[in-house]
């Protein structure tokens, strides 16, 4: 676990749930005198003021302690949002080793080396996060009404058939569905499938003589996770992209509420449809379920509580 953890007091967790529980059977106490009242109305009257009195001052404490455990949270919010971070950057210094490895710079040896490290740093962050994620959904569930938490980001595979042309200040090649840092101009060309009716050029713009035939290009629209309000990882789109529990997808969110399959963005001409793949708990695109949506910039998409905002930039 990781030690910035030793600085919070959660024995307050103890104290908030002892204190709920005492509420509790206080409150089931009062509904069973109620069955009485009519016997002894007098007493029940009495016993019923003395209930409401203890609840009252329960209450009192259980304010006093709510406080300082919300307090706690924005610590632990705040310590959540750095492993999870932590999390991603080794997997991204993993990659940049293999890009690097790819285009020569490293020799095997040193790349076998170098990987062996990252995963090591990948598993220790993975751990130190998984205990900050535990001790943050014992915080959610003892303070009704706080946003749930979101799945922890997982790099999306690349997909082999892209090739990506990045500008200067990114690291390495990146595939439809892979995170880019924001604000980083990229631009996609695909090779399109024979049956895409994909548009090479945008409407009233003639085509270029000397662009090789069967290129298309594609606008750099992204998906945006949204992280409690703020933006989290960024997701290229390319002409298919599917959603899912499983990390075959091209952006995977491994939560259980959220099929293995459950929804694939497509680009049609020129514009991006969203398109629910039959899922139990359903896809949502400004808080209404959909099964099939024309994607609009600063679109809002909802998938086992995980939230994307669409970019068409």
């Amino acid at each position: 676990m990781a030690p910035d953890l030793g600085n919070i007091d959660v024995s307050l967790l103890d104290t908030l749930a002892r204190l709920e529980a005492d509420q509790g059977s206080v409150r089931a106490l009062s509904e069973r005198a109620a069955w009485h009242r009519d016997k002894v109305f007098e007493v029940y009257s009495r016993v019923v003021r003395d209930y409401a009195a203890r609840v009252g001052a329960l209450e009192e404490k259980l304010g006093a302690v709510r406080q300082r455990v919300r307090e706690d949270l924005g610590t632990v919010d705040a310590l959540y949002g750095r492993c999870r971070d932590g999390v991603d950057q080794a997997r991204v210094d993993l990659q940049e080793s293999e890009f690097r490895r790819e285009i020569g710079e490293f020799t095997r040896e040193e790349f076998l080396k170098r990987q062996e490290a990252a995963e090591r740093t990948i598993a220790d962050r993975e751990q130190e996060f998984e205990g900050v994620r535990a001790l943050r959904l014992r915080y959610l569930a003892l303070l009704p009404g706080e946003p749930a938490v979101p799945a922890p980001p997982v790099p999306a595979p690349p997909a082999p058939a892209a090739t990506v042309v990045a500008a200067p200040a990114a690291a390495a090649a990146l595939a439809p569905g892979q995170r880019v840092p924001p604000d980083e101009a990229v631009t996609s060309f695909f090779s399109p499938p024979s049956a895409a009716g994909v548009e090479a050029t945008s409407p009233g713009q003639p085509a270029e003589e000397d662009e090789a035939p069967g290129t298309v290009a594609i606008s750099s629209a992204l998906l945006i996770e949204d992280r409690s309000g703020q933006p989290g990882a960024h997701h290229r789109l390319g002409v298919l992209t599917t959603i899912g529990r499983t990390p075959d997808n091209q952006i995977a969110v491994p939560v259980r509420e959220v099929s293995r399959r459950h929804a694939e963005i497509v680009l049609t001409g020129t514009e991006y449809v969203l398109k629910d793949l039959g899922s139990p708990n359903g896809t949502f695109v400004n808080g209404e379920r959909i099964t099939e949506h024309r994607l609009q910039d600063e679109d809002r998409i909802a998938m086992g509580g995980q939230v994307f905002v669409f970019k068409a930039r």
